[in-house]
């Protein structure tokens, strides 16, 4: 029988054994689905913190009365700061909006920024923003940035090639500004024309922006964190990502899952999605239809995520195994789509990406990570 210590008074209560892995009462916590009286609320606040989710267990459980008095406290205290920072992240959104609508430029939200649009009031509580992202067509990049730079925005990490993000801060401000032409990556190949297809305009405050659909926000984190950081490699779980996954699987219309498929046309970049698909409906319960989460490969990934995560010590074996056995394809950082992954490079440049690809797999985990 397992023991745990509860946060407000220190008592030693008896944990029933049952089915559950460790990260999936953290999965059942962060969504609200688990008795919380009978919680280890000092290991999953710390979950929380490691994983940049604590807004979000705070978003469902700061007014919970069976929590103990000092992790309520805790959680309402995040959730005061939180709604704070995103509230003056709303500002600066608003008054980079009016900049670029100005130059006749209607940007794309990604990420953060959209989820303050789709969700509303419950991102604006649960989504801690590090940033915020706005997608460009890249024959507006320079001017956009002419004019930010007008007033006080300067270059944090400079462009190196034209359709390079450029990453913008001032003193003043909360967090970043990252300006995107395109996701990094070549299948999919997210870029302003892909994603407008797939967007509606948004009015935020005086300005106006394009919102991606549901299915077209999950496809650009589950690209991110699959395909561009190696996660699908590496068996690594984003949950800060996965709770937003959830969270537009709920949102009005929810995702269609037939368009996010169809957006990961290639088989190795299907095979990740569909990994995370389904780990998405076994963590957080969300309804994915069976024919999104069918594969061989995406359930050998799933299964190994969940192992890993209860013994981080297998990640470096297992991405090595991943890497020989599927070389990641579609990870190229040049905006040509094609050729996909070596094929069809001299062999200097196969054996140069190959290493950029391992360094890349075997550095530590990210914001966000389960680990």
């Amino acid at each position: 029988m397992r023991i745990w210590i509860r946060l407000s008074n220190c008592s030693i209560v008896p944990q029933e054994r049952n089915d559950l892995t460790r990260i999936r009462t953290f999965a059942a916590a962060l969504d609200g689905r688990i008795d919380g009286s009978r919680c280890d609320w000092e290991q999953i606040i710390g979950q929380a913190n490691r994983t940049l989710t604590t807004a979000a267990l705070a978003a469902r459980w700061a007014q919970r009365p069976e929590l103990p008095q000092d992790a309520r406290e805790f959680l309402a205290a995040v959730l005061d700061a939180n709604m704070e920072r995103n509230r003056r992240l709303l500002l600066l959104l608003e008054e980079v909006l009016d900049v670029l609508n100005d130059i006749g430029v209607t940007p794309i939200l990604l990420k953060g920024a959209a989820s303050l649009a789709t969700v509303g009031t419950s991102a604006m509580q649960g989504r801690i923003l590090g940033d915020l992202d706005l997608m460009l067509p890249v024959s507006a990049m320079q001017e956009a940035y002419s004019r930010l730079d007008r007033i006080g925005f300067v270059v944090h990490d400079a462009a190196g090639t034209p359709d390079a993000p450029i990453v913008l801060f001032r003193t003043s401000d909360v967090g970043m500004l990252d300006l995107h032409c395109r996701m990094k990556g070549s299948n999919p190949r997210f870029d302003y024309t892909l994603l407008s297809a797939h967007c509606r305009p948004a009015a935020i405050g005086d300005g106006q922006a394009l919102l991606p659909s549901a299915a077209a926000q999950a496809g650009v984190l589950i690209s991110h964190d699959q395909l561009q950081e190696l996660d699908y490699w590496r068996g690594l779980i984003d949950m800060r990502h996965l709770v937003d996954l959830a969270d537009l699987s709920r949102c009005d219309g929810g995702i269609d899952w037939q368009v996010l498929d169809g957006l990961f046309a290639a088989p190795q970049s299907r095979r990740a999605l569909r990994a995370q698909l389904l780990t998405l409906r076994a963590l957080f319960g969300v309804a994915v239809p069976q024919e999104y989460c069918n594969g061989l490969w995406a359930r050998i990934q799933h299964r190994r995520q969940l192992f890993q995560a209860e013994w981080p010590v297998l990640r470096w074996p297992f991405t090595f195994l991943a890497l020989m056995l599927q070389l990641p394809r579609s990870v190229r950082e040049d905006p040509d789509p094609l050729p996909h992954g070596l094929v069809g490079d001299s062999l200097p440049a196969q054996l140069y990406r190959a290493k950029a690809i391992a360094r890349r797999a075997v550095r530590s985990p990210g914001p966000g990570k389960y680990t």
